[in-house]
C-alpha cells in the first residue's frame, strides 16, 4: 500500500472485513472519516453492547443446553458484559436493550428451541481470514459466532449467526441474503467444508419489545453461481477502495475539494442517520480539518485482527484454484 498520504498512516488500513465493506457500500466519505480517520461518536450505543451481551448468553445455552440451570447462566454472563458499560440506572434510558429483558427472552428462548434445537456445535466464535483473490493476496477477515450440523437439515454443516432487533419485518427478513457479511460467511463455510456437506448461513434472530419478544430464523442459501456473484462483487468493491487510497495519495488540503471516497448522498438519512453528515454539509476539503476529532467524536481505529485474541477458534484459509 502506498505509504504517501496526507493523513497518518494506521496498520488498521491493511484489514478488510464485512464491516469495513459495507460502511464503504453505504458511503466512501463515511468509510474514510470512521476507518481512515478512525472518528466515532462518543459515548456508548446500546445496540452493540446489547449485542455482544446476547451473543456471550447464545454461546452458552449452544453449548451447554437450554434447561433452567443454563438460562440462568446464560443470562449472568449477559448481565456480566452488558454491566460493563451501563449501570443498573442506565437501564430506564436504554429503551428495550435491557438485562430484564433479556432475562425474559433467553427463558423464552429455550421454551421455543429447546426441544427441537439438536445441534452438533462444531465450533463458537471462530475468527479468521479467507482470500478472495486467486493468488491469496487479497483477503477478508471474518468472525463467526458458531458453526454446527444441524440434524433438520440433513445434517449439514451451517453457519448459527445471532442477531438482535427491534421489529420483525420483511426489510429485516431480506436484508440477510445479499449482506457482505452472510456471503463473506458462506465463502469461508465453503472454504472449510466440502460444498455438498454445506447447508449455508443461519440467521438466530431475536426481537426484542419491551413486554414480549419473537424469536426468528432466516436461511440464507448459495449456489456456486450465488456465490460467484457475491465474489466478483467483493473483488469489485475491494478495487475501489484500493482505487480510492491510491487517489488519496495525490490528495492535499490545498485541494478544493477532496478527490478521494466521495459522498453516496442517498445515504445520509438511513437507520438513525450518519453521524458524519455536518461535516459533509459543511466542509469540502475534510484534510483541512483532520488534524483531531471534532468535539463529541473520539478516534478509534477499527482492526479486526485486534479481536482475535478472544476468539476460541483461529483460522486461516488458504488460495485454492477456481471459484466458489
Amino acid at each position: 500500500m502506498n505509504d504517501n498520504y496526507p493523513i497518518p498512516y494506521n496498520k488498521s488500513w491493511e484489514v478488510l472485513d464485512a464491516t469495513k465493506l459495507q460502511t464503504y457500500l453505504d458511503c466512501p466519505r463515511k468509510f474514510f472519516f470512521e476507518y481512515l480517520l478512525g472518528w466515532r461518536p462518543e459515548g456508548t450505543n446500546v445496540h452493540l453492547v446489547f449485542g455482544k451481551a446476547w451473543h456471550e448468553a447464545m454461546e452458552y445455552l449452544l453449548l451447554n443446553g437450554y434447561d433452567a440451570k443454563s438460562v440462568l447462566s446464560a443470562y449472568e454472563l449477559f448481565e456480566q458484559e452488558y454491566r460493563k458499560e451501563f449501570a443498573p440506572e442506565d437501564d430506564i434510558s436504554n429503551g428495550n436493550k435491557t438485562p430484564d429483558n433479556a432475562f425474559r427472552a433467553l427463558g423464552n428462548y429455550a421454551k421455543h428451541y429447546g426441544k427441537t434445537d439438536k445441534f452438533d456445535v462444531l465450533f463458537t466464535e471462530v475468527a479468521g481470514v479467507v482470500p478472495i483473490s486467486m493468488d491469496g493476496s487479497k483477503k477478508l477477515h471474518f468472525r463467526i459466532d458458531a458453526i454446527v450440523r444441524d440434524p433438520m437439515h440433513g445434517n449439514q454443516v451451517m453457519v448459527l449467526e445471532h442477531k438482535t432487533g427491534s421489529q420483525n419485518s420483511r426489510q429485516w427478513h431480506d436484508q440477510w441474503a445479499l449482506k457482505t457479511q452472510v456471503g463473506t460467511y458462506s465463502h469461508a463455510l465453503f472454504y472449510m467444508f466440502e460444498p455438498h456437506d454445506v447447508y449455508g448461513v443461519m440467521i438466530n434472530g431475536a426481537i426484542i419489545r419491551k413486554n414480549d419478544e419473537e424469536f426468528v430464523r432466516v436461511p440464507v442459501l448459495k449456489t456456486p453461481d450465488n456465490m460467484n456473484v457475491w465474489l466478483w462483487n467483493t473483488r469489485h468493491h475491494v478495487n475501489m477502495i484500493e482505487w480510492n487510497m491510491q487517489e488519496l495519495s495525490e490528495c492535499s488540503d490545498n485541494d478544493q475539494v477532496l478527490m478521494a471516497f466521495p459522498m453516496n448522498t442517498e445515504s445520509c438519512t438511513k437507520y438513525f442517520g450518519c453521524p458524519f453528515h455536518d461535516f459533509c454539509t459543511s466542509w469540502s476539503n475534510p484534510l483541512r480539518r483532520c488534524e483531531a476529532p471534532p468535539i463529541g467524536f473520539k478516534q478509534e481505529y477499527w482492526d479486526p485482527t485486534e479481536q482475535d485474541s478472544s476468539a476460541k477458534h483461529l483460522i486461516e484459509l488458504e488460495a485454492k484454484h477456481g471459484e466458489d
